[in-house]
């Protein structure tokens, strides 16, 4: 987009000021750098809000800034407004309150219809505020006059956005850049060295004058700004002005600051790269040595020069007016929203007292997710559902197996307090080891396998010689029988081995970090996570945790798709997370024992939390080696009163095996113990379980038939192999 630019002749009265210092430079270059937002990249995309930089100062003062700085309107056209005033969007009413919300300022219009009279007419654009800095490459654009083939404004954009691009290449490139190793402006300066184009554009000396700056970034921009004389007062205008040109390689590198100060690390990415759009500009300037733009020049900056009025919007009437209107649109769009609101806060109220739901489902707050959470609701509406920040309150770092360092499926801005392992479950260390070596092979042959298929050589043979061959690959993609490529973050491993990849949330330590939680985070977080999502009564029989995702190929909008709240990854390590945080405590204490259902003894009757295996809701592993016993402990300090007491109130559904008859009995110490000498996984006869009280409840019922163990609490038993 080409910007016009009136050109003042130059003011003898602008003097210039005594040269800035380096720590001046300094600290104008973090003014700048901090203005700008950070951007993350399209495989974890999220929405940051642009004004970011701004948050200190008023909706006034950032636009009145942008317009004079950056030539951007933070407002919509005239005409959008001046549309919904026909259609009947803002009426009235909403006008004449924007209206005497303004009445402090002055040039505005004195009524409703004055006001629409002048939404009618279009800006006048002829006002042009004080201290508006123009930079190097729009001040040779007016010139030029349309003569030119092409803006070099625009031709400076590309040529910094195609370097970054092969700089900041994460793989994508078969042939990499080189000096990526250096710094970004001492990688620019060697590359400069041998680029013709700025030459060919008509710069000439370009080469020349940018390998004759300092080689230290802080330095260069020193030195540029004495050269073109830049008024101490538009020093700042200027570097954020530099870093607006290239925006968006401006916020990736911001990113990439951001997410390493997070950590306490420092980098310098965002001001070498400002380093080179000030160098790419000076170069432009020492092109040209003729009168006419040095006259130009030097009325340009004589204009930077006069004090800004960024706080006075009565100065620029186009921009205090459509404020107004803005104002206007956003009260009637408030107001119909609570009338909306309020339709419906007059519907008659649930009884407070609600009975215990079957189900609770905990959602993400992200439109993603809300569809998965109208139709449960819509299947089921005794199902209640609770919306909740995708990444369940738990700021983690998630490392895939395999690797030391990984991504944070958190919010963006927020840094990761725990560190969370992928792991496979169950595996020993001999085993994971086997496991990650035979990814490594397979994803090298797939890697081998491509770049031969990509080479300059073999590309064209393959094709003609193995083209046929991909024609039922080809039919089983189009039909979604295949995947084009595997999934990226399982690929390399066996079937078997993705269904055990989960977070292993036991403390432990990586690379010298603390990772997963003890027993005091891991009840702290429980707590933290339960009241932040209301759950702290009326538990439902069965809670879910839903994360949400997606898998998708050759869509480079894909993370799109994933939790926004988790910084454009999938919401599943969190749940995952979330749902074995609560009963994490008492895993990492040997009272865990409570919670499972078959726990197993060694011959010497030790019992060791660690080594127990996994059970699930629907299988309980009872096979026994020889003079090993295992007992049955979901609750075993409980007794038939008590059951009694805790579920009858609750009306919770009860089999007659919680009350089984009397039966052989072994005493030890103070305890009764049932023996029992045969078990069958998924069923137990009635006179099998004993209870531990030896005098049951006379009214409770009376047990009938085998009943499967699947999904009840049992009291103590114990169950022998002979």
């Amino acid at each position: 987009m080409t910007t016009a630019v009136r050109i003042a002749p130059a003011m003898k009265s602008a003097a210039h000021a005594a040269t800035p210092t380096r720590e001046e430079i300094e600290r104008a270059i973090d003014a700048a750098c901090k203005k700008i937002a950070p951007l993350w990249p399209l495989k974890n995309f999220v929405a940051v809000n642009p004004f970011l930089g701004f948050s200190e100062n008023s909706f006034e003062e950032t636009a009145s800034y942008l317009k004079r700085v950056a030539r951007a309107d933070m407002l919509a056209p005239r005409g959008f407004y001046r549309v919904a005033i026909s259609r009947g969007e803002i009426d009235d009413a909403s006008l004449e309150q924007a209206l005497a919300r303004a009445a402090s300022r002055v040039n505005l219009p004195v009524d409703v219809e004055a006001l629409k009279r002048a939404a009618r007419a279009e800006p006048k654009g002829a006002t042009r505020p004080p201290g508006v800095f123009t930079t190097v490459a729009e001040l040779l654009d007016a010139l030029a006059e349309g003569d030119r083939q092409a803006s070099l404004v625009g031709f400076m954009i590309d040529e910094i956005s195609k370097w970054c691009a092969a700089y900041f290449d994460e793989g994508q490139a078969s042939w990499r850049m080189p000096r990526r190793a250096l710094g970004p402006y001492a990688a620019w300066r060697a590359c400069a060295r041998f680029d013709r184009n700025p030459e060919a554009m008509g710069v000439t000396g370009f080469r020349k004058t940018v390998l004759a700056l300092p080689e230290d970034p802080t330095d260069a921009a020193l030195a540029v700004i004495e050269r073109l004389q830049i008024p101490p007062r538009a020093i700042d205008d200027y570097l954020y002005r530099a870093l607006f040109d290239i925006g968006g390689w401006a916020a990736y590198a911001r990113r990439l600051v951001w997410n390493d100060a997070l950590f306490g690390r420092r980098n310098e990415l965002l001001k070498e790269l400002l380093a080179i759009r000030v160098a790419y500009g000076f170069g432009l300037f020492e092109a040209r040595k003729d009168a006419a733009f040095k006259d130009a020049w030097a009325g340009a900056m004589a204009q930077a020069a006069m004090p800004p009025i960024d706080h006075r919007l009565n100065d620029d009437p186009d921009l205090a007016l459509d404020r107004v209107l803005h104002e206007a649109y956003e009260i009637a769009f408030r107001r119909r929203f609570i009338a909306r609101l309020t339709a419906k806060a007059g519907r008659p109220a649930k009884d407070e007292a609600r009975r215990r739901p079957p189900v609770q489902a905990a959602f993400c707050i992200d439109v993603r997710s809300e569809i998965f959470r109208r139709a449960l609701e819509t299947v089921s509406p005794k199902v209640e559902t609770i919306g909740f920040a995708g990444f369940f309150d738990f700021p983690i770092e998630y490392v895939p197996i395999g690797q030391t360092r990984g991504g944070g499926p958190c919010p963006v801005l927020s840094k990761p307090h725990f560190i969370v392992c992928e792991a496979v479950k169950d595996a020993s260390e001999d085993e994971e080891r086997e496991v990650l070596g035979l990814r490594l092979i397979r994803r090298r042959a797939a890697k081998a396998w491509k770049t031969f298929k990509l080479s300059a050589l073999s590309s064209f043979a393959y094709v003609e010689t193995a083209g046929l061959g991909y024609l039922f690959k080809i039919l089983s993609d189009s039909l979604g029988l295949t995947r084009t490529v595997p999934d990226p973050h399982l690929d390399g491993f066996d079937r078997a081995i993705v269904g055990r990849l989960g977070p292993r949330i036991e403390a432990g330590q990586l690379d010298g970090r603390m990772t997963g939680f003890n027993h005091e985070q891991s009840v702290a977080m429980a707590e933290a996570v339960l009241r932040a999502m209301s759950l702290t009564e009326n538990f439902g029989r069965l809670v879910l945790l839903v994360g949400h995702g997606s898998t998708t190929v050759n869509n480079p909008h894909a993370s799109g798709l994933d939790c926004g709240a988790c910084g454009g990854h999938t919401g599943e390590a969190n749940a995952r997370v979330a749902a074995a945080i609560p009963g994490a405590a008492r895993r990492n204490e040997r009272s865990r024992a409570k919670e499972r259902i078959v726990w197993v003894r060694d011959p010497g009757h030790v019992w060791e939390p660690r080594r127990q295996r996994s059970e699930f809701w629907w299988q309980y592993n009872v096979r026994l080696g020889l003079l090993h016993t295992a007992g049955f402990v979901p609750l075993s300090n409980w007794q038939e009163i008590d059951i009694k007491e805790d579920t009858f109130p609750h009306r919770a559904p009860l089999k007659p095996l919680y009350f089984a008859a009397q039966n052989s009995v072994a005493l030890r110490g103070a305890n009764i113990i049932a023996v029992i000498v045969e078990v069958c996984m998924r069923s137990l006869p009635k006179d099998r379980l004993a209870p531990r009280s030896p005098d049951p409840p006379a009214r409770l019922p009376a047990p009938e038939g085998r009943h499967r163990l699947e999904g009840v609490r049992y009291p103590f038993a114990l169950v022998r192999k002979h």
